[in-house]
């Protein structure tokens, strides 16, 4: 594959809504290893009032008649391991923010993309890493992206109590080095692998705390053995349903 290190995407820009953890609202675990599913824009709003979305000239790279488009939030999930490696190595944590391409543009005749991916990849990192980060640049916030995972956990644990302080995913972002991505025409990377994403994946690998990482993967064993367990049971009754996400 051809990569092209002098592209400079000047359009890119984003915003994206403060989420509370809402258990009307989230869905998770449809899939073993997919998990912690959070819906975006989802007021039923049209797009020039939706929260959530990005920019990028990322499509030109591909559909040379299109100079850059708007992407709108759909959802946000988790996998571990990541479904990318960097040097044929998987990661221990990934996010996919999943959108859709504006309405403007039609599937299959204006573009060969229907939605859009951004990608984050997290590493595990002693302790001593954070601290000597912290030492040396004491303006930064390293534990931040930490911080996020270990609150979403907490949150979703008790979602039924009183505490729904929401999750700022804008800032998640702002604080990465978000102008250096890989970007490609790809696909879905679980079930049913559908082609036409425009994948725009950070290089830029978040670290994160093993006890946080313990946390995350802890609860998700716990709540995906509940959802099997409920799955075995509409099985018995004929009933089985099987749902996806992306």
């Amino acid at each position: 594959m051809e990569i092209n290190k002098n592209f400079s995407d000047d359009a890119f820009k984003f915003n994206y809504e403060k989420l509370e953890i809402h258990n009307k609202k989230q869905m998770k675990f449809n899939e073993a290893g997919d998990c912690y599913y959070f819906l975006l824009n989802n007021d039923g709003l049209p797009e020039a009032q939706q929260k959530s979305w990005f920019c990028t000239k990322t499509i030109s790279l591909f559909d040379k008649h299109i100079e850059k488009t708007y992407l709108y939030g759909m959802q946000y999930h988790f996998h571990s391991p990541s479904e990318h490696s960097i040097d044929g190595k998987l990661l221990d944590l990934e996010l996919h923010i999943v959108h859709k391409i504006e309405n403007k543009y039609k599937v299959g005749v204006d573009s060969q993309f229907s939605n859009g991916v951004m990608g984050f990849l997290f590493k595990c990192m002693p302790e001593s890493f954070f601290l000597e980060v912290n030492a040396k640049n004491p303006d930064i916030d390293i534990y931040y992206h930490d911080r996020f995972l270990s609150d979403m956990v907490d949150l979703e644990s008790q979602r039924m109590g009183k505490d729904q302080r929401p999750l700022d995913l804008k800032k998640f972002i702002s604080l990465l080095d978000f102008n250096r991505r890989w970007t490609y025409q790809g696909s879905l990377t679980t079930i049913p692998c559908s082609e036409g994403i425009l994948w725009n994946v950070l290089e830029h690998v978040i670290p994160i705390t093993q006890q946080t990482l313990d946390k995350f993967n802890s609860f998700r064993k716990i709540e995906d053995e509940q959802v099997t367990n409920r799955v075995e049971v509409k099985a018995l009754a004929g009933d089985a349903k099987k749902t996806f996400n992306w």
